[in-house]
């Protein structure tokens, strides 16, 4: 193996591999690895991003219908106390 090559490791669960190794030794990290290892914070990132985004909307829809039903409560008991 030549001395930029990488051994590749274990395939992530994304289907990306991960090298063995992050630099050339055991105490530095080569800028296309920490570009690498950046890139995959964002992407985890992003996942946390879309499954906030459709916890939002479920929690915005529950408001709605919350308030669309205090709304008819609110109806119905101004019906029931007013003088006729």
């Amino acid at each position: 193996m030549k001395q930029n090559e990488r051994e590749w490791g274990r395939l992530r669960s994304d289907g990306v591999m991960l090298p063995n190794r992050l630099g050339e030794d055991d105490r530095h990290i080569g800028t296309v690895d920490a570009d690498g290892v950046a890139l995959g914070a964002i992407q985890g990132l992003y996942e946390l991003v879309k499954e906030k985004e459709a916890e939002n909307a479920a929690l915005q829809k529950r408001v709605d219908d919350l308030e669309a039903r205090l709304k008819a409560l609110e109806m119905l008991t101004k019906d029931a106390i007013s003088p006729r």
